[in-house]
C-alpha cells in the first residue's frame, strides 16, 4: 500500500483551529478592555484589530495560520510544527527538509507495517501508534479513532480507523474516511494477525481451577471435621471419610490438569497453523520489496527461491519456442537450470488479485504436500511484478494432448493404448485420494480435468494446477461459494447451481475424465449431432447397458480390451457422474475398484511375455533359460 488515501496528495496551506469560530471576536473584546483600562484610544485599537483580521483572512501565501490558546503566531512553513516535532522525535533527527518531510508523510504508518508483519496489536496500542505515525492527537471510541490529522490539503481532515478482529477472525481492516468528500480508503490484510487465545477459554479454566483448588478441599475438610464431634461416629467411619476426601481431591486435580493440557494443546495447534501461513506471506513481502532479488536460497520446506534473471536465462528469454502449455493464469515454458535440470516454468499473468491468490495457494499447498501422484513444485520467484512457479518437467505433457487427434502445434501425438489409459486412471485416482483422505484438512482440487493430468517420459500420471484448490472442507457440510470456479464440462451440477462444494465435486470431475479415457471425446462439443454435444448426457444412458457400452468406446482401442473390463470401468464412471453427490463413491473406493484391473493386465502381459519366449526357445531348439 503506497499510502493511505488522501495522505499521499500534495501539501497546501492548512488552518488548524483549536478555538471556537468566534475566537477573533473574543480576542478583540479582550484587546478593547485592556485598552480601556490603560487609557488608550479605543477607536484606534478597534481599527487595528479590523485591519489585522482582514489581512489574516485574505492571506494566500504558503504560510500556515495557527491559533494557540493565548496567542496567535504565524508558521512560515507548509508543515505544522507539532507534526515536525513528532517526526523528528520518532526519527531522532535534529532537522528535516521539506522533501524529507513529504517522503515520511507518504510512507505507511508504522502501525500498518506492524499489521503486515503479523503482529497482534491491542486497541490502545493502535491509538498511540497511529498518533505517533500521523503526528496527531486522536481519541478512541469503541472500535474507531477520531481526531484532527494535520496532513490533508485545503482543509483539516478527520480520519477514522476501524479494526475488525472477531474472536476467530484473522483479518485486520483499517478504514480511513475523509469527512468532507466522504471517500473511504480501505486497507485489509487477511490472515495477518496471530491467533489470540479466546478469553472465554481462559476465564473458564481459571474459574475451574479456583473452584477445585480453593473451594472443594475446604468444603470436604469442613464436612469431615463437622461430624467429628458426634458420639455415634466411630474412628473407622472418620477414616473412611478422610480417605474418600483424599480420593476426591486427587481426581479433581487430575481433571484440572487435563483441562489445562487440552486447552494448551489447542492453543499451540492454532498458533502453529497460523504461523505457517504467516511465514509464506512474510517471504512474499520480503521478495516484493526486493530484499531477496539477488539471493538463491532454500527454504525450510525445501522450496528454492529463484531470481527472475535465473529463470529468464533458463527459458532463453521466455522464447516462444519453449512454450509447452498454458495454465490457468499464464504460459508454461520449458527451461534448463544452471545445474542441468529440466524444469517447467509457469509465468503468471498480471491477473490481479485472483492471479495473486492462485500463486500463493500453489506455493502454500505444494510446499507441504508430498505424493508421487502430485506434480512437485521445486521453487518459485516473487520478484516485484513477476510471479513464477518452477515445477518438475513432464516430458509427455498433458493427458488431453494424447486423447484427441491433434494438439495445439498441429502434430499428431502418441495415442494411448488401453493398458496405459487404465494405469493413468488409477494414478490420477490415487492423487485425488491423497488430497481427500490422507491430508488433514482435506483439499478439494476444484479444477480437475484431463489437461491438468501430466505424463512423464514413461507415461506415469501426476495431478497438477492447484491454483483454485480449496482447503478445509468436511464431506458433510462442505463450502458454499457465491463464485463458481472451474472448467465447463467438469463442474459438478450441485456446485454449478448452488455453489455447494465438497470432495464429491472432485469425484464428478474424475468421472468425466474417465469417460474421456473410454470414449476419446471432449466433455462439451457443440459441433456434434443433437444429443451428443455434452459427453455425460450422451454416455450415461449407455453405460448401464452391457451391449451398448462397447459402442461408445474410442475406435482406436478396438481389440485391446475385453468386454468385462469395459463394463467394470463403465460402472465406475457411471457412479462418479451421478447427479446426486451422496450417490458418488469415495476416491478410496474408486482406487480399490481399479487396482485389480491394472494388476490383472500386468499379470497377463507378463504371462504373454513368458509364453512368447518359450515358443521362441522351442523354435530355436534350446530349453528356456539356457545359455
Amino acid at each position: 500500500m503506497a499510502g493511505v488515501g488522501p495522505m499521499t496528495q500534495d501539501w497546501e496551506p492548512v488552518v488548524i483551529r483549536k478555538r471556537a469560530p468566534n475566537s477573533a471576536a473574543k480576542r478583540d473584546e479582550k484587546t478593547v478592555n485592556a485598552a480601556r483600562r490603560s487609557g488608550a484610544d479605543i477607536e484606534s485599537v478597534r481599527k487595528f484589530n479590523a485591519g489585522t483580521n482582514k489581512a489574516a483572512s485574505s492571506s494566500t501565501s504558503l504560510n500556515t495560520k495557527r491559533l494557540d490558546d493565548d496567542t496567535e503566531t504565524l508558521a512560515h512553513e507548509r508543515v505544522p510544527t507539532e507534526l515536525k516535532k513528532a517526526i523528528m522525535q520518532a526519527r531522532g533527527e535534529k532537522k528535516l527538509t521539506q522533501s524529507q518531510l513529504a517522503q515520511l508523510i507518504n510512507e505507511k504508518p508504522q502501525v500498518i507495517q506492524e499489521y503486515e508483519s503479523g503482529k497482534a496489536i491491542p486497541n490502545q496500542q493502535i491509538l498511540s501508534k497511529l498518533e505517533r505515525a500521523l503526528g496527531a492527537k486522536l481519541r478512541g471510541k469503541k472500535n474507531k479513532l477520531y481526531g484532527q490529522i494535520c496532513q490533508h490539503p485545503v482543509n483539516t481532515s478527520i480520519l477514522s480507523a476501524s479494526r475488525n478482529t472477531r474472536r476467530y477472525s484473522e483479518t485486520v481492516k483499517l478504514t480511513f474516511t475523509h469527512t468532507s468528500t466522504k471517500k473511504k480508503t480501505n486497507y485489509t490484510k487477511p490472515k495477518a494477525l496471530k491467533f489470540l487465545f479466546p478469553s472465554t477459554v481462559i476465564n473458564l479454566v481459571v474459574v475451574v481451577l479456583l473452584l477445585l483448588l480453593l473451594g472443594f478441599p475446604h468444603f470436604l475438610v469442613f464436612s469431615i471435621s463437622g461430624n467429628r464431634g458426634g458420639e455415634m461416629e466411630t474412628d473407622e467411619a472418620y477414616q473412611r471419610k478422610e480417605r474418600d476426601a483424599l480420593v476426591a481431591i486427587v481426581v479433581l486435580a487430575c481433571l484440572a490438569l487435563t483441562s489445562l493440557f487440552v486447552a494448551f494443546s489447542y492453543y499451540c495447534y492454532i498458533r502453529n497453523k497460523v504461523s505457517k501461513r504467516h511465514r509464506i506471506n512474510k517471504k512474499f513481502n520480503c521478495e516484493e520489496k526486493g530484499d531477496c532479488q539477488n539471493q538463491q536460497e532454500v527454504t525450510d520446506n525445501a522450496l528454492q527461491i529463484f531470481t527472475f534473471k535465473q529463470l529468464h536465462s533458463a527459458t532463453g528469454g521466455f522464447s516462444k519456442s519453449n512454450v509447452v502449455g498454458h495454465g490457468g493464469f499464464g504460459l508454461v515454458y520449458r527451461g534448463v537450470l544452471n545445474d542441468g535440470r529440466k524444469v517447467a516454468i509457469k509465468l503468471m499473468d498480471n491477473a490481479g488479485k485472483q492471479g495473486e491468490d492462485e500463486f500463493k495457494m500453489e506455493v502454500e499447498l505444494l510446499s507441504r504436500l508430498r505424493s508421487p501422484y502430485l506434480l512437485a513444485l521445486l521453487g518459485y520467484c516473487s520478484d516485484n511484478s513477476h510471479k513464477l512457479l518452477v515445477y518438475e518437467f513432464m516430458a509427455n505433457g498433458g493427458l488431453q494432448e494424447h486423447l484427441y487427434p491433434t494438439n495445439r502445434s498441429g502434430s499428431v501425438p502418441l495415442r494411448l493404448d488401453w493398458e496405459t489409459r487404465m494405469r493413468i486412471a488409477l494414478e490420477a485416482a490415487k492423487g485425488l485420494e491423497y488430497l481427500h483422505e490422507q491430508v488433514s484438512p482435506p483439499v478439494i482440487h476444484r479444477d480437475f480435468k484431463s489437461s491438468n493430468i501430466l505424463l512423464d517420459r514413461n507415461f506415469h500420471a501426476k495431478v497438477s494446477d492447484f491454483g483454485l484448490a480449496k482447503v478445509g472442507s468436511d464431506k458433510a457440510g462442505g463450502h458454499v461459494s457465491t463464485r463458481v470456479l472451474g472448467t465447463q464440462g467438469y463442474v459438478a451440477p450441485e456446485y454449478a447451481l448452488t455453489g455447494h462444494l465438497t470432495t464429491k465435486s472432485d469425484v464428478y470431475s474424475y468421472g468425466i475424465v474417465l469417460l474421456e479415457l473410454l470414449t476419446g471425446r471432449v466433455p462439451v462439443d457443440m459441433k456434434r449431432d443433437t444429443g451428443e454435444g455434452v459427453l455425460v448426457s450422451w454416455a450415461l444412458p449407455q453405460l448401464a447397458d452391457r451391449d451398448k457400452v462397447v459402442d461408445i468406446m474410442d475406435s482406436t482401442l478396438e481389440g485391446q480390451y475385453s468386454t468385462k473390463e469395459v463394463v467394470q470401468v463403465a460402472a465406475i464412471a457411471a457412479m462418479c457422474v451421478q447427479a446426486e453427490a451422496d450417490y458418488r463413491p469415495l476416491m478410496a473406493d474408486v482406487v480399490q475398484s481399479l487396482v485389480p484391473l491394472v494388476r490383472s493386465r500386468r499379470s497377463a502381459a507378463k504371462l504373454s511375455g513368458c509364453s512368447s519366449s518359450f515358443s521362441l526357445a522351442r523354435s530355436l531348439g534350446s530349453p528356456v533359460g539356457s545359455q
